[in-house]
């Protein structure tokens, strides 16, 4: 990702305290005889490319930031392109670089900051009633790290309230099967004056792109390595994981990050999986096997044989060691957040859309 080395500038440099900070890279990249996408929609070509940047070695290289590196701040997994088994199975590889530090931030790598924003995160968290057993996501607003504007700690005020996940929609995972995708909510507090918008109000769902948990959670909701190639479906199978574990979701109170979106200059991990295998439809194929393994964990498209009619077998290699949590039921999930699993629909409740109306 060619936005990663700004993302990892803008992080130190706009931390308050970058000296608690420590970042845990997971480095896909192309190292010869490279291919990019260029354009979009109709427009999309694949095209010859340039070898991709070592982001901790483009970052470790530059006098201002290389005493971060000296002192082990920044930890790194690289992997060929070849190696690259779709988000989830790199998140679970990154969890691998946690040591123990106490809040556990998860964000793409083309993530643009807001000045303060470690201290910003922390306040948040720590107002949330089910502290440390609280989640903090959603979809940030669009932004690019390679832009040098400012971004204050003190113009939340004029941003109006963040945005919440409280909505989904199932669709077609590639086949004969369905998955499920989240839907960004615009919200506003309820009139009755029953909540704080400097206070995170709870959400429904939990965006892979950004959250901030108490560092527990890795140990406590281990990430999933067997569910490779999969690119939607990571959302939902967090949700109701961090859920039935204890974890309460919430979303921000103030936006600290905006999130670089289309990037249309570059390849995109399913044109990556379609070159590796030679086959254009390879992506959408996986997918629809894998699925399965994130149909169980809510309970649906899977009959009443649940695993054990999951053909391959193979696909639920372990799941067991990754299922829901023990804290809290699927169902009481599926009721509170609106999901109707018996019609493959939902509707987005009114306490996620309109905090304090209930």
């Amino acid at each position: 990702d060619e936005s990663c080395p700004f993302t990892l500038k803008q992080a130190f440099e706009r931390a308050e305290k970058p000296e608690k900070l420590f970042v845990g890279i997971v480095q896909q990249n192309c190292n010869h005889d490279c291919m990019t996408g260029t354009g979009w929609g109709n427009t999309r070509r694949w095209v010859a490319g340039n070898p991709d940047i070592d982001c901790a070695m483009e970052f470790c290289s530059h006098p201002n930031t290389k005493a971060y590196c000296d002192n082990s701040q920044i930890r790194i997994f690289r992997l060929e392109e070849t190696q690259a088994y779709g988000p989830f199975f790199s998140r679970f590889l990154n969890s691998k670089l946690w040591r123990g530090e106490t809040f556990y931030v998860q964000i793409d790598a083309h993530t643009e900051f807001r000045q303060n924003w470690d201290t910003s995160l922390v306040r948040q968290m720590k107002s949330t009633p089910s502290y440390p057993f609280s989640v903090i996501s959603n979809y940030p607003p669009s932004g690019s790290p390679k832009m040098e504007r400012y971004w204050g700690a003190n113009t939340a005020l004029f941003e109006g309230l963040p945005s919440a996940l409280c909505g989904c929609r199932f669709e077609n995972a590639g086949g004969k099967h369905k998955t499920v995708r989240l839907i960004q909510t615009s919200r506003r507090l309820s009139r009755s004056g029953h909540s704080d918008a400097s206070i995170p109000q709870k959400s429904a769902f939990v965006a892979a792109g950004f959250f901030i948990a108490h560092g527990s959670i890795v140990d406590n909701v281990p990430f999933d390595p067997f569910m490779p190639y999969l690119f939607m479906g990571e959302e939902i199978a967090l949700s109701v994981r961090f859920w039935t574990s204890g974890y309460d979701i919430y979303a921000p109170s103030v936006n600290v990050f905006r999130h670089e979106y289309v990037r249309k200059e570059g390849p995109k991990f399913w044109e990556s999986v379609a070159m590796i295998f030679s086959n254009p439809g390879i992506h959408n194929a996986l997918t629809d096997l894998i699925i399965p393994r994130v149909q169980i964990l809510l309970g649906f498209d899977v009959g009443a044989a649940g695993r054990d009619a999951v053909v391959p077998q193979s696909v639920v290699t372990m799941s067991e060691n990754y299922s829901v949590g023990s804290k809290r039921s699927v169902s009481d999930f599926v009721s509170t957040t609106g999901i109707h699993l018996n019609r493959l629909q939902q509707v987005s409740p009114a306490w996620c859309t309109h905090p304090g109306s209930v």
